[in-house]
């Protein structure tokens, strides 16, 4: 199980060297007899202070969930519980956008600036990027067929003129990723973490004699209040392999709403 700490710690009793916390549930790891529900308010909690931070697919022993993100171990058969869906936000429909900065083509919409981006597209965030990075595009399609049927896709260049990075908005559909190694040959593993109090998941290939440093480092972000999930698709060298700190900033900026227009 894990929790979040909802209180001041109660100092442990002479000889335990343990303190106790009240917690609120925050994700669970199912057993062969399952495990799910809410933890009580008065319930308490023993921790050692230096608890591990992520959950991770090299160290599961069966399905962890966290937020809407599920990961499992490799060829798991046992049951597994889906997360409740969070309730789908209202549609919002492009608007406001000038029309040389709209196309629509094959039921998408498309904004080739950022000031018509902005307008455009709900759920719209400005990421920190380097300086000399810049905007390539951004597309919606309404039918969910090439990308967030309520959201966006947007794309950035990096300073050499390739794309370094793909960040997408939508409503979260809870798709679980239930194996732990996308390509099965043990380049890529997923974890688990919290972001600035927003459920994570970041999926990279790890330094070892598996590691692929041409995979583009994956990070999800929930945003609980509207339900909509922010990811962030790297391309640049610095947002590959195994060093995901540069992603996890990204994805770290697109939890605070945009100051633009």
């Amino acid at each position: 199980m894990r929790y979040h700490v909802t209180g001041p710690p109660v100092r442990p009793t002479a000889g335990s060297g343990r303190w106790e916390f009240p917690v609120e549930w925050r994700a669970y790891a199912a057993t062969g007899e399952g495990c799910t529900g809410a933890v009580g308010v008065a319930t308490v909690l023993s921790a050692d202070e230096a608890a591990p931070t992520v959950v991770s697919t090299a160290e599961i022993a069966s399905p962890v969930r966290q937020g809407p993100f599920l990961i499992a171990p490799m060829g798991w058969e046992g049951e597994i519980e889906r997360a409740t869906p969070h309730p789908k936000p209202a549609a919002s429909g492009p608007s406001g956008a000038s029309e040389s900065g709209q196309r629509r083509a094959i039921a998408d919409y498309f904004a080739d600036n950022i000031e018509d981006a902005r307008t455009l597209f709900p759920y719209w965030r400005d990421p920190d990027l380097p300086a000399d990075w810049s905007f390539t595009g951004a597309v919606q399609d309404p039918t969910g067929v090439n990308g967030p049927p309520d959201g966006y896709c947007a794309g950035y260049q990096n300073g050499r003129g390739y794309i370094g990075v793909e960040i997408c908005a939508g409503y979260m559909r809870l798709r679980p990723h239930y194996e732990p190694v996308w390509r099965r040959d043990g380049a890529e593993i997923y974890e688990l973490f919290m972001m600035d109090n927003a459920p994570a998941f970041v999926a990279y290939s790890p330094r070892g004699a598996a590691h692929d440093d041409a995979l583009g480092i994956r990070v999800f972000v929930f945003d609980t209040e509207s339900g909509v999930a922010y990811s962030v698709r790297g391309f640049d060298p610095i947002l590959r392999g195994a060093d995901t700190d540069a992603a996890i900033a990204i994805a770290r900026s697109l939890l605070t709403p945009s100051s633009a227009p």
